[in-house]
């Protein structure tokens, strides 16, 4: 029995066709869950069955740029459900959709109806509409990073590590011997956080939405927790459920 499967498993993998049909006024909808990673497996079964991404970073480029230049295509949709991975990956994917919307086609960007983060909104800001469910949560209070030491968890279990550092800005072990951030390290993590903060309250700024300034103020002092207030904010531009 498995090897007829097996059999007409490859039968049907060799009578398909592998160029999709597209018809006049589609909208092709792009959904962010998880991380895109630099490079994703490309084994169908890994992505099947091994929770691999079905896509990576060059394919959602390369596939937004092919979209802008398809005249069938009539917009695109970002489902943002989650939006983990690095600033860098959430740069590159802000940009490739800004860049599709010099083709004059618009973007929609919606959150699930659960909650919507500061990374999830800086992707969705690049949109020319947001959207939000009425009663989803909404996250704008500020950038932190957090860092764990195993020091003391090291000396009641009498172990010590052999440790080999040069330099004073080589924070990897510092979890090993310390029980805090070291200068360099707090300072180097300082000038990160600063840096994501500047970038993020750049680019949505840039839409018109909320001045920087305003939106630099409303992260420190009111912390917005709910699509609602982001609403009355002018960040988000409807309260919908998905459906």
């Amino acid at each position: 029995i498995f090897f007829f499967f097996i059999i007409f498993i490859c039968a049907v993998a060799a009578s398909w066709d592998g160029t999709p049909s597209v018809r006049p006024g589609p909208v092709l909808v792009l959904t962010l869950d998880g991380p895109v990673p630099e490079l994703a497996a490309d084994d169908p079964l890994a992505k099947a069955f091994g929770g691999e991404a079905a896509f990576d970073l060059r394919d959602l480029t390369v596939g937004l740029g092919k979209a802008a230049a398809d005249g069938r295509i009539a917009a695109v949709w970002v489902q943002v459900q989650s939006a983990g991975g690095s600033w860098a990956t959430l740069q590159e994917i802000r940009n490739a959709l800004m860049e599709f919307k010099e083709s004059g086609k618009p973007v929609y960007a919606s959150s699930d109806d659960y909650s919507m983060d500061e990374a999830a909104y800086f992707v969705a800001s690049a949109a020319d509409s947001v959207f939000a469910g009425p009663q989803s949560f909404f996250e704008l209070n500020g950038f932190y990073l957090a860092a764990e030491f195993y020091q003391r968890l090291l000396e009641k279990l009498a172990v010590a590590p052999q440790i080999v550092r040069v330099g004073r800005y080589k924070s990897a072990v510092e979890p090993f011997e310390r029980a805090d951030l070291s200068p360099e390290s707090e300072g180097q993590l300082s000038s990160l956080l600063q840096s994501w903060n500047e970038v993020f309250m750049a680019r949505v700024a840039e839409t018109g939405r909320m001045a920087a300034a305003d939106l630099q103020r409303a992260a420190q002092d009111s912390a917005m927790i709910s699509t609602r207030a982001a609403h009355r904010a002018g960040l988000i531009d409807g309260l919908l459920y998905r459906d």
